[in-house]
């Protein structure tokens, strides 16, 4: 979990990991040598972190690895300290990957909430398809996004030059070297939507998010060798199968809803 400043979420944060249960977890924290009282609400459940430390970085992609050099376990992600992790999604994807031993990543929805927790819409995917990712159609969500830790032998760790966009690069280092990435459909994780979270402010289509998510659009689409006629074409196309799967869910909760 890397951290910095943001007092006002990362107790919830916290206690959406160690409220897992998870028999066999690995909890670090790296924090940026925040000023606010992040530090003392991490001191308030360090019995159940594994690691934390509390210094200068140069910023959320270095802390990131800071945190994936110490780790351990088989399977790695991380969660930012504004987010959250619903109830037994830990549970979910451990048994998921035991019983898909092919499996190198799996990603699964996302609930967008505000700072309240309040939900402000689901973030329903699609099975992985390297077109729709590529027209950002299909995007994965981070917070509900897991893989196995021997991917960082091949891929290496994330690029720190990198303030925004970094999961996106890593995420399409990942299929580039061709590891298997599967989609669980369940909401395993929730985004926090805020006036100062990288998400909301990649909202505005004119800003430095945007610039430097096209930039790396454009690089993996060299490297895939795929044109913009197939782009164009699968963006149509993984918008409208979208759209159906979202009017589909709707529809099956309306139904459950009726019965009860």
């Amino acid at each position: 979990m890397p951290s910095y400043n943001q007092g006002q979420f990362i107790e919830e944060s916290i206690q959406s990991v160690i409220n897992q249960n998870y028999p066999n977890l690995e909890f670090i924290i790296i924090d940026g040598d925040s000023n606010d009282n992040t530090v003392e609400i991490i001191k308030k459940y360090q019995n159940d972190i594994t690691f934390w430390v509390s210094e200068k970085d140069n910023g959320q992609t270095h802390a990131i690895n800071k945190g994936f050099k110490i780790a351990t376990g088989d399977i790695i992600t991380w969660l930012c300290s504004d987010d959250t992790y619903l109830s037994e999604t830990l549970l979910t994807v451990g048994k998921h990957f035991r019983k898909n031993n092919s499996a190198d990543f799996v990603y699964g929805n996302a609930r967008a909430v505000n700072i309240n927790g309040e939900t402000i819409k689901e973030i329903r995917c699609l099975k992985f398809n390297i077109l729709s990712f590529l027209a950002r159609v299909n995007t994965i969500p981070q917070p509900a996004s897991f893989y196995r830790k021997k991917i960082l032998d091949t891929v290496g760790y994330l690029d720190e030059s990198l303030y925004l966009g970094m999961d996106y690069d890593f995420f399409a280092k990942i299929s580039l070297h061709g590891f298997k990435i599967q989609f669980l459909n369940k909401t395993l994780a929730t985004y926090r939507y805020h006036a100062n979270s990288k998400t909301v402010l990649g909202l505005d289509a004119t800003n430095e998010h945007n610039e430097t998510m096209n930039a790396l659009r454009k690089k993996y689409i060299r490297l895939y060798n795929v044109s913009f006629t197939q782009l164009f074409f699968a963006k149509k196309y993984f918008f409208l199968l979208k759209k159906f799967k979202n009017i589909k869910q709707y529809w099956i909760f309306r139904k459950s809803y009726a019965k009860k």
